[in-house]
């Protein structure tokens, strides 16, 4: 009986054993990938990144990714497989060249969701092959090696379009950019907010060309709902007007400060060491905050969150939006 045993269960170590000596001393291997949120609807365009590392024996390596995409429940269905669905224009962008040895190099790639889907969940295998792949070529000491797997993991979960019957209550998240695992958590959060049909705006969602400040004085001006994503950072900066999450800072409080709803500012506390009474900024005074700082973030502290958000929009247009779902 063999066994066979899918390389994205084996150890980086005996991945780069068995490339070198598979394939004339090249090896690469996939460190990590992420994408750009994890709640969607059909049509959408969604951004796959990662990273890629040369660690053979070669000073320079090329490799062509392929992205697989199946619903999890018809394993046998391919949802979309790059190396057979796109022109080859297209599948030749999906290749990367002059990987340099033991350095890493970021990949980037953007499917959109088919119109006529009809799934609930979606699941992504990238693997990393040897250019030959890509061109369908092989001979005697060259031919289409596969180095690396990702292995089948979740990958978007489908929600209906919004419901544009019902009002959706429009959410602005104002945070600070502590650090990549910071923003992830935020977009997990909008994500969350999503399946509520919320229309979440944030600055993750911006593209090249577009004016920041502008887009936070729309984004302040228009929200029913400001959620303040009070790291340590951000309130400090916003306490003390600096950056980007003090120039929030003058917009939340001239807004606030002429509002007569107080409710629509509320303070999530996440990633914040201070003291109890210090954890939000200055000009909320005494507003209570809802803490996730805790793992189980998406269990009750998010539905008190849920229910703020419901209530003021309830108390503001007479209207129950989760209760519409």
């Amino acid at each position: 009986m063999v066994l066979f045993i899918s390389k994205s269960l084996v150890p980086k170590s005996i991945k780069k054993i068995i490339n070198i000596v598979s394939y004339r001393g090249y090896s690469i291997f996939l460190e990590s990938f992420s994408i750009n949120k994890r709640v969607a609807t059909v049509g959408e365009n969604i951004l796959i990144k990662g990273i890629l590392v040369n660690n053979g024996m070669h000073n320079l390596a090329s490799a062509y990714l392929v992205f697989k995409i199946i619903n999890p429940y018809r394993p046998d269905e391919s949802i979309f497989n790059s190396d057979i669905d796109l022109p080859f224009e297209y599948r030749k962008t999906n290749r990367t060249a002059d990987i340099n040895k033991g350095s890493p190099l970021e990949f980037a790639f953007t499917w959109c969701i088919p119109e006529n889907i009809d799934v609930n969940q979606l699941y992504i295998n990238i693997e990393v092959w040897s250019p030959r792949k890509l061109y369908k070529e092989r001979n005697l000491f060259y031919y289409p090696f596969k180095f690396d797997t990702s292995g089948w993991k979740g990958f978007i979960e489908l929600i209906d379009k919004p419901n544009h019957t019902i009002m959706q209550p429009k959410i602005f998240i104002s945070y600070a950019w502590v650090n990549e695992p910071h923003k992830k958590w935020v977009q997990n959060l909008a994500d969350e907010l999503v399946k509520y049909n919320m229309n979440v705006i944030f600055d993750q969602e911006l593209l090249p060309g577009e004016e920041i400040t502008k887009f936070m004085e729309i984004g302040v001006k228009e929200a029913d709902v400001v959620l303040l994503v009070c790291s340590k950072e951000f309130t400090e900066k916003s306490n003390n007007r600096v950056g980007g999450a003090g120039y929030e800072t003058v917009l939340h409080t001239k807004k606030y400060l002429s509002s007569t709803i107080k409710e629509q500012f509320i303070p999530v506390v996440r990633d914040n060491n201070m003291n109890p009474n210090e954890k939000i900024p200055d000009f909320l005074g005494t507003a209570l905050y809802v803490d996730m700082d805790t793992i189980n973030w998406k269990g009750e502290p998010l539905q008190k969150l849920i229910q703020a958000i419901n209530k003021l929009t309830k108390t503001r247009t007479g209207h129950n939006i989760t209760n519409s779902l």
